[in-house]
């Protein structure tokens, strides 16, 4: 991934790098309502699609 696609889920992100095994990027304003899902798809055990709204923002 390029850093310009990572603008793409917020205007801004910090990289920190723990040892040469871990590397955790945070991101900084947030695209919210591009990136987080507003519904929760599932399948029943009929197999049937449920949609629910997610409310976790």
């Amino acid at each position: 991934m390029k850093e310009e696609d990572m603008f793409e889920f917020g205007s801004g992100f910090e990289i920190f790098i723990e040892n040469s095994a871990v590397l955790e990027v945070k991101l900084v304003n947030v695209h919210s309502k591009e990136v987080i899902p507003t519904q929760v798809k599932s399948l029943t055990k009929t197999g049937e699609l449920d949609l629910s709204q997610y409310f976790g923002q």
